[in-house]
């Protein structure tokens, strides 16, 4: 099969999990057969022993829970005390973070990520998705581990060497990094699939920021050979998308990071994106912003 032979399958129901995702290996039931002519008297010290081991295995998933949610806390790192002002919006945007970090612990479908990485501060919100800093625990790399939600809405298409679909945004990132490595793509390192959310393992460069936020610390606007240097970046990464068959469809500054120190430029996020094709699109997005911004 190559590139041009992708398929798009919008799917009524999240897809199977791939075979990058964790194994479950669920409990089997406990079952204690009654034999016939057992007096109600043994009956009911056989129930009792099956309430008994039923209350034992409780005991022991909880623990195991707990276990899990405890490594994660002491892998995290620990946030620096709050002032009494400026609290408000801020205060709760880093409670939500903390409440997502403790669902997410909280799965089982989660320990392959968690056996590999440890998961740090909030990095990023989107619509679906939330994206925390996090370190590779083989080789201690600095990693940017993104969580998302699936919808019903939620996109996934088959492409080469995968058996099964997969959600959109982790098959274009596949399909925009194979081959050569490209410097201003982001990479995608690991990912992992399951029916009702996936987490994609990525590249994180240090020191980075976003354009919108370089801009701003410029104050506002660039100098013409700066600009020049991060526009050919962009149009580079674009047009190697386009050579993958990938269309970005949501290029824009928010989406661009910037290395503050060597001013390397990497294209991020491709869940807006979609399979290049022949036919015309009907609808834009992204371009216009960097545009407009210089």
């Amino acid at each position: 099969m190559t590139v041009g032979e992708v398929y798009d399958q919008h799917l009524s129901t999240p897809p199977k999990p791939s075979t990058n995702t964790a194994l479950q290996h669920p409990h089997p039931r406990d079952e204690t057969p009654v034999e016939e002519g057992v007096g109600e008297e043994v009956g009911e010290e056989e129930e009792e022993e099956r309430k008994e081991a039923e209350r034992v295995k409780e005991k022991r998933k909880s623990k195991k829970w707990w276990r899990r949610l405890c490594s994660f806390f002491r892998a995290a790192k620990k946030q620096p005390p709050e002032s009494s002002s400026g609290q408000g919006e801020e205060e709760q945007q880093q409670d939500e973070g903390q409440k997502r970090k403790v669902a997410w612990a909280g799965r089982s479908s989660d320990d392959y990520i968690f056996s590999r990485y440890t998961v740090g501060d909030q990095l990023g919100k989107g619509g679906f998705g939330v994206v925390y800093e996090g370190t590779r625990l083989e080789d201690n790399l600095k990693v940017a581990l993104k969580y998302v939600t699936k919808t019903q809405h939620t996109k996934c298409i088959f492409i080469p060497d995968q058996p099964n679909p997969l959600p959109k945004e982790i098959a274009l990132t596949i399909l925009a990094n194979k081959g050569p490595s490209v410097p201003e793509i982001l990479r995608l390192l690991d990912w992992t699939d399951h029916p009702d959310h996936f987490v994609m393992v990525l590249e994180c460069p240090s020191p980075c920021e976003n354009l919108v936020e370089f801009i701003r610390r410029h104050g506002g606007s660039l100098n013409e050979e700066t600009t020049r240097q991060i526009m050919w970046q962009a149009a580079h990464a674009t047009n190697m998308c386009h050579l993958r068959r990938v269309l970005h469809r949501d290029v824009k500054l928010d989406n661009l990071l910037i290395n503050r120190e060597t001013s390397e430029v990497k294209l991020i996020d491709f869940g807006c994106g979609d399979i290049l094709r022949r036919s015309p699109y009907k609808s834009y997005r992204g371009m216009y912003d960097i545009i407009h911004f210089f």
